[in-house]
């Protein structure tokens, strides 16, 4: 990295979301622990990829990352300000232009009543960013310039466009406050696959120009490897993996990882055909209720291969470990104290 000090530092970040029962006197009767102690870091002009299955804790990170969630616990720092530890709108709201999202729908994440103008118009207002009307106007036909759009189309209204198109608007949105972070969540996943390529291209075009900074969150392994410098895989509200994208693919560590990448299609039919599929046994426990230890355990082939880490897998939680690639996994533990599970 050009700069070593990290744009944005997590640690220990967790996302829980009560569950009431009563209609009168309510009570808090259970938790949905949707990130459950995250600790990552992204450094200045790179991409960090956040993989893993639907309903792992992918998109509730991002958002909690930009204080659009409150998080339950833990820290969240950008460019050395502390976001958890302030309090209310107000304070948070000299951070919010410099670090925005792009979202997953192009097709619910725009007003319908305000015309593509007024929709990149609107955080340049909020944040005093244009001198006056015209300085605003010239300003949101040289953004949507910038991603692909016709400036000519600036009082069309989202139903007039695509679903490619309308995510253009929506990058075009984000760019509008020159942000110098954006969380990506699955900005592809709901395009053609005709469309992806043109969005990555786009997405990677602008971080060269602009100096960017992408935490690029997918289910689609084969999407992320192409525009990560590095990538993060979650299980369960825990990260169980980070490396650069070359050695995640060429060596991933935690059966978890494995999986994902041998489900990733090949073009080559010859390899798709010798190659090893591992399919893992039974569904992801409810978060409601993790299981305790490493929460992969009741998955997990290699604790099965592996009888004598079984019991550890079970009860002790592993410690994300390593330098520049890291794993949360016993067969890779090193001896040193380790938290129990609670």
């Amino acid at each position: 990295m050009s700069d070593p000090k990290p744009l944005l530092v997590v640690d220990d970040l967790k996302m829980h979301f009560p569950i009431y029962k009563g209609a009168l006197l309510r009570r808090e009767v259970a938790r949905v622990r949707a990130v459950d102690g995250v600790s990552f870091e992204i450094y200045p002009g790179e991409t960090l990829g956040l993989v893993g299955e639907s309903g792992c804790g992918k998109s509730t990170t991002g958002r909690a990352l930009l204080q659009l969630y409150r998080p339950t616990a833990g820290k969240v720092t950008f460019d050395g300000t502390e976001l958890t530890a302030l309090k209310g709108d107000k304070a948070l709201f000299p951070y919010r232009r410099h670090m925005q999202m792009i979202f997953q729908d192009p097709y619910a994440c725009l007003n319908p009543r305000m015309t593509v103008g007024d929709i990149i118009a609107e955080p340049l207002r909020t944040h005093g960013l244009a001198a006056d009307k015209a300085a605003t106007m010239e300003q949101v036909q040289a953004l949507m310039v910038r991603c692909g759009l016709n400036p000519q189309y600036v009082r069309r209204y989202p139903h007039e466009f695509s679903g490619g198109q309308r995510q253009r608007i929506g990058i075009a949105r984000a760019l509008a406050t020159n942000p110098r972070f954006i969380v990506c969540d699955e900005p592809i996943s709901a395009l053609d696959v005709s469309i992806q390529a043109q969005i990555m291209n786009l997405l990677q075009d602008l971080q060269k120009e602009m100096g960017l900074t992408y935490l690029f969150i997918a289910h689609d392994l084969a999407a992320v490897r192409h525009i990560s410098d590095r990538i993060a895989v979650m299980y369960l509200g825990k990260v169980v993996e980070v490396a650069d994208y070359a050695s995640l693919y060429a060596e991933p560590l935690h059966p978890y990882t494995r999986a994902l990448i041998s489900a990733v299609p090949i073009p080559d039919p010859e390899i798709e055909l010798t190659r090893e599929r591992i399919v893992l046994e039974g569904d992801v426990p409810s978060p409601i209720n993790p299981p305790t230890g490493c929460r992969f355990h009741t998955r997990c082939p290699a604790r099965r291969e592996h009888p004598e880490i079984a019991d550890r897998c079970v009860n002790e939680v592993p410690r994300l470990q390593g330098a520049d690639h890291r794993v949360a996994c016993h067969l890779y533990d090193i001896a040193e104290p380790r938290d129990r599970a609670a």
